[in-house]
């Protein structure tokens, strides 16, 4: 537990010194909730269109923006051959994994609520659709999609395509979780009738299970070719 918890202060610390994916994923999602903006209000839609609206333009704004800020997020371990010497100190891949993937959270938590807000201010989107259920949906789709990335982003770093290939093969995959997203902001934003009881809850925490689970038992492979 405690190699556990230094891997992640070391990666929290590395992001805190070089702010290299915050800057980057924060940046390129204002920027793009500033395109989407405009973009609905050229199309003069009446405000409930734009709520409607709302669901399908956050999660795919955060896709991209999230995707090229994790997609060089092994730089710093591939370098001069880091991991390698983690893991001869004798870190398992398993707890690089689990580190990896909760530092990444973090960040990607970051990256989601400055998209998350700007959309909502810019859309002028009402307060009382706030609450608890929206946090935990959106906590579960990030955490799905830091299990799976984890993973992604070793493999292909280590090809000759690099940061061109992680896109690529890492968006078809991420398609069921981002839909999933989509049908549960829906429920919360637009119908208000949103239940625990919903199929997208089940299926939602199934994607986060057998992602994670994946990743845990794969990653090894992946940093030992």
């Amino acid at each position: 537990m405690r190699t556990l918890l230094y891997l992640c202060l070391k990666d929290i610390r590395l992001e805190a010194r070089k702010k290299e994916s915050c800057v980057v994923g924060v940046s390129l999602g204002l920027l793009l909730s500033a395109i989407a903006y405009f973009g609905v209000q050229s199309a003069f839609l009446k405000p409930e269109f734009e709520q409607a609206l709302f669901p399908g333009l956050i999660w795919i704004l955060f896709v991209f923006s999230g995707t090229v800020a994790l997609s060089r997020s092994f730089d710093h371990e591939l370098e001069h051959n880091a991991l390698e010497a983690i893991l001869l100190a004798g870190v398992s891949s398993e707890q690089i994994y689990v580190a990896k993937v909760c530092s990444s959270l973090l960040v990607l938590s970051i990256i989601f609520m400055a998209v998350f807000t700007s959309l909502f201010l810019l859309l002028n989107l009402p307060v009382d659709i706030l609450g608890p259920a929206l946090g935990i949906c959106s906590l579960l789709v990030l955490l799905g999609y830091c299990s799976l990335s984890v993973l992604l982003v070793v493999l292909t770093t280590q090809s000759n395509a690099g940061v061109l290939l992680f896109p690529v093969v890492f968006l078809p995959l991420l398609f069921p979780l981002f839909f999933a997203g989509v049908e549960l902001y829906a429920a919360l934003i637009i119908d208000r009738a949103f239940s625990w009881q919903n199929p997208w809850v089940s299926f939602l925490l199934l994607l986060d299970t057998v992602y994670f689970l994946l990743g845990l038992n794969l990653f090894r492979f992946a940093v030992r070719r």
